[in-house]
């Protein structure tokens, strides 16, 4: 009798002072959160049908969100609408144990939420994004900045320390330096894969397993593909030098310092493979610590082997190389004190033990290999189309005379430094997109999207605004002969509007490669090289004299410009599908 007394008080307490409760719970996260408790509070209203079946609660609830400012969106069954509104990600902490009641957490201004007519509301503070995007390109950029100074440092010490044979020296790195540099860029489809498949894997929640499996078959590609490089630079080196016409001392020289930076490829492309999954995770100061690490390696290198132990550009190279391994051994251990590397995968251990069954699961399976592989047709292409561009461009104006040479010389090493800018772009989009790609409204996506293009202005108008200042007024530093430096003026304009497209374009690509819009990437590249070709074989029929230099320039912002203009219409679906629709499967 006791116990049904007992019982019976316990229900009229719910009853009557449950309701209450939540509808003041509701009011105070009202007013403590403006707008954005009256977000939270219809996630209370839905959570109360769950967890109080009496009407009364539930009256009470609605009507504790209607005096904080919001009417209460109908619920549609407790599972459905949580995941609808996001609560997953942080907006109710969960169902307290024992007590019948959902808790709101502070994270609740974060869930995205949609209104009573369905309408996908963003709620991204755009600030906020703007702090972080600030954080996370700052040491990127840096990063891209210190690590073309590897070769630079090598031509510092060589040019400086070699004595008579300086001028020889130098002029083999220069022919040196693209056999081993671009031939890691050439293979840009394993980092930008290993950004996209680790930042995809984060926002989806992928078993961590899976994952890693992932991205193993990644570095195994970059290692088979530095091994390959590596072979090629050590056995063909008089066959490559050929190709670029060197001869005499000058071949000497560059097939030695060739062949010791060949050494060093497995250690360039694993760096990149290691830097890119970092990246992808929304570290970039680590990696940083890393790089500056090689740098100070390189700068201590060339040092002693230049300028101490007199072994001119040989000893660079060997500076270089031991730099590249510094680097590699430091983001090895970040990554496997992280758990982000597991070699070989566990999964690929089936059965038996010892070596032989060691190197079975060092050979990755067909399903790690595949996602990364899926990025090799259409980076390469990009890749490919740029270099082409920038070679024509460097024919082109060698076919003009020694002053434009000169001239052109200049300028691209002034907009190559540039548009290291708009690099960090690319792998921001990559990074920040996918946790809000994978939620069926994409309001938030779409916001990002346009952040990182308000972003991208933003930085091209630095950006531009100093190449300009460079060009006018820092190109005595370069040479002092005045020819070169007035044929150098005529083209800043032009430059300056291909800086703003050419960072502006990086930043939609980041936006694309998050979608996996990669085949349109390809063909629109493919299209614009096609422009590109024919208003060149236009430009050498009907344009002579030296402002056919300049009219070089203006088609190639015509080429950046309207791959703006076309990514800009497809992404937010003017004559195109849009990529943001809401309930897109985009990884599908």
């Amino acid at each position: 009798m006791a116990s049904s007394t007992t019982s019976a008080a316990m229900a009229h307490r719910a009853r009557h002072h449950a309701p209450h409760r939540v509808a003041s719970s509701a009011r105070r996260v009202a007013s403590h959160r403006g707008g954005g408790g009256a977000r939270v509070a219809r996630v209370v209203v839905s959570r109360s049908r769950v967890g109080y079946p009496n009407r009364g609660a539930s009256r009470a609830v609605r009507g504790g969100a209607a005096r904080a400012g919001d009417d209460a969106a109908r619920a549609r069954g407790g599972a459905r609408t949580a995941r609808a509104l996001g609560v997953e990600r942080g907006g109710v902490e969960g169902h307290r144990a024992g007590t019948g009641r959902w808790v709101v957490g502070r994270r609740g201004r974060d869930v995205g939420v949609s209104s009573a007519g369905g309408d996908d509301v963003a709620t991204l503070d755009s600030r906020k994004e703007l702090g972080a995007l600030v954080a996370f390109c700052t040491p990127l950029l840096a990063s891209n900045v210190i690590s073309p100074l590897l070769t630079m440092t090598d031509t510092a010490f060589v040019g400086r320390c070699a004595g008579e044979a300086s001028a020889t020296a130098l002029a083999a790195l220069g022919v040196s330096t693209p056999l081993t540099d671009y031939s890691v860029t050439l293979f840009a489809f394993i980092t930008a894969g290993l950004t996209s498949i680790v930042s995809r894997g984060v926002a989806s929640g992928e078993n961590a397993e899976a994952m890693n499996g992932k991205v193993y078959g990644a570095f195994f590609m970059a290692f088979l593909g530095s091994l390959a490089v590596a072979t090629l630079l050590l056995t063909r080196t008089d066959y490559l030098l050929g190709l670029l016409n060197v001869s005499g001392d000058v071949k000497t020289i560059a097939a030695q310092y060739t062949q010791v930076r060949g050494l060093g490829m497995p250690a360039a492309f694993l760096t990149s493979a290691g830097y890119a999954t970092l990246v992808a995770r929304k570290d970039t100061l680590r990696p940083l610590l890393c790089v500056c690490l090689a740098a100070v390696v390189n700068f201590v290198g060339d040092w002693f082997m230049v300028s101490v132990m007199k072994t001119g550009a040989v000893g660079a190279a060997w500076a270089t190389t031991a730099s590249l391994y510094t680097g590699l051994f430091a983001i090895l251990v970040l990554l496997k004190r992280q758990g982000l590397l597991e070699f070989p995968p566990k999964q690929n251990f089936n059965a038996g033990v010892g070596a032989v069954a060691w190197m079975r699961a060092a050979i990755p399976t067909k399903e790690q290999l595949a996602p990364v592989m899926a990025f090799f047709g259409p980076i390469t292409f990009l890749v490919a189309a740029l270099l082409t561009i920038y070679t024509t461009q460097i024919l082109a104006a060698n076919a003009l005379g020694v002053t434009v040479s000169a001239a052109h010389r200049i300028a691209a090493n002034l907009f190559s430094f540039t548009i290291l800018c708009g690099d960090p772009l690319i792998q921001a989009g990559q990074a920040f997109l996918p946790e809000h790609i994978f939620k069926p409204k994409k309001a938030n996506a779409r916001k990002m999207a346009s952040i990182l293009f308000q972003f991208g202005l933003f930085t091209a108008s630095i950006s531009t605004t100093a190449f300009a200042f460079c060009c006018y007024f820092g190109a005595a530093v370069f040479t002092t002969d005045a020819a070169v430096v007035a044929q150098l003026h005529t083209v800043v304009l032009p430059m300056c509007a291909t800086v703003v497209v050419n960072i502006l374009s990086k930043s939609l690509y980041g936006v694309m490669v998050a979608c996996r819009a990669l085949n349109f990437l390809a063909g629109l590249t493919g299209v614009g090289l096609l422009g590109f070709a024919g208003s060149m074989a236009y430009l050498n029929a009907h344009v002579f004299g030296l402002a056919k230099y300049t009219y070089i320039w203006w088609i190639t912002f015509g080429y950046y410009g309207i791959a703006v203009l076309v990514l800009y219409c497809r992404i937010k679906g003017i004559g195109f599908k849009g990529l943001l629709g809401d309930n897109d499967k985009i990884y599908e």
